[in-house]
């Protein structure tokens, strides 16, 4: 099974965060994919970390040199078809461009912030 995985998914792995082991259970032995924005996603994230735990630099970078190791297919976004197809489907369908384009079904971590966001593909 493949499975669309959002940046806040993987960085609650990467980052150890609380919902880091439900993640990771579910996403095991699956083939991952995300948009190939999803690096810089992540290094926005290590930023935010960064900023807030200054004491807690070399945890935080260290950690970071954990994606590589998920081994998740990174898939180029079409800007102008995305955003073509967008204008269509998001407005009617009521919720955000990225779920509207995708036509995913996200799965929901146990936590109220949805810190796990995958969906099944095919």
């Amino acid at each position: 099974m493949t499975l669309v995985v959002d940046a806040s998914a993987i960085a609650a792995v990467v980052f150890g965060e609380p919902d880091g082991p439900t993640v990771a259970a579910h996403v095991e032995g699956k083939s991952l994919v995300a948009p190939s924005l999803l690096d810089y996603e992540l290094a926005n994230i290590a930023w935010k970390k960064l900023r807030r735990h200054p004491e807690r630099t070399a945890e935080i970078l260290a950690s970071t040199s954990r994606v590589d190791g998920l081994r998740i297919t990174r898939v180029p976004v079409p800007v102008a078809d995305i955003v073509a197809l967008a204008v269509r489907l998001a407005p009617r369908e009521h919720r955000s461009i990225r779920n509207a384009l995708s036509g995913l079904t996200f799965w929901r971590g146990p936590s109220q912030r949805c810190r796990l966001r995958c969906g099944k593909i095919g």
